[in-house]
């Protein structure tokens, strides 16, 4: 999995004591997530590439992750 993390600095969206980041996480898998799939952040994405269908990973809850779709 591929990680990048950009900080925005201009325009005042961001300073040095509190930092606002864009960080993009995509998960490519052949099948939907489950909630056993927990070891991702909030915020990440999951292409399923057989079904062609997003999700994004909202949380987790009772240790399940919550994963919502996208299209």
């Amino acid at each position: 999995m591929h990680v990048s993390t950009n900080v925005l600095q201009p325009n005042g969206l961001s300073s040095d004591a509190d930092r606002d980041e864009i960080v993009a996480r995509v998960v490519r898998a052949r099948r939907q997530p489950t909630p056993q799939d927990r070891k991702f952040t909030s915020g990440t994405m999951w292409i399923d590439k057989t079904g062609g269908e997003a999700y994004v990973l909202i949380g987790i809850n009772s240790g399940q992750a919550i994963w919502k779709k996208i299209t």
